[in-house]
């Protein structure tokens, strides 16, 4: 079961990040890069691979680039 949960995470992720790429504006890509950093956590959680919990940096950096292009346009 576990084997299956990790490969629809590892899907999701490659599915989000390459759907965001082709179609969306730089920032809907940080909120989709948001969604696959989080995909990407559960799935590191998933395999037991604690170095991967990492991805929370990844996704505090989305947050914060999110907010400062957000600020800057205003």
């Amino acid at each position: 079961m576990d084997a299956g949960i990790s490969s629809i995470l590892v899907f999701l992720t490659s599915s989000i990040s390459l759907l965001s790429i082709w179609w969306l504006k730089p920032q809907k890509m940080r909120i989709a890069g948001m969604a696959t950093s989080i995909t990407s956590l559960f799935y590191q959680i998933s395999i037991k691979n604690w170095a991967g919990l990492l991805e929370i940096v990844v996704i505090c950096s989305n947050i914060l680039s999110f907010a400062k292009y957000k600020k800057e346009t205003k």
